[in-house]
């Protein structure tokens, strides 16, 4: 996960454990998940939605092609 780097991924930046936690060092996202947004606003505009799905597509296509495959896409 530290070497993917995509600016539509959250990234880690490090990762440290001790004998009981795994601590993941993650990019700040100040703006919420999609799930926030959806529940802050009812609708969105055309092409916000555009936006979201191609931000979404992109970061697939840059997972598939360092072969990963995401397997808890939820609509």
């Amino acid at each position: 996960m530290a070497e993917l780097k995509h600016p539509f991924l959250v990234n880690m930046v490090y990762a440290f454990q001790d004998r009981l936690n795994l601590y993941l060092i993650m990019d700040y996202m100040p703006g919420g998940d999609l799930r926030f947004q959806l529940g802050r606003c009812e609708k969105f505009p055309e092409n916000i939605v555009k936006f979201f799905v191609c931000s979404i597509l992109l970061s697939l296509e840059y997972l598939h092609q360092n072969n990963i495959i995401h397997r808890d896409l939820k609509p």
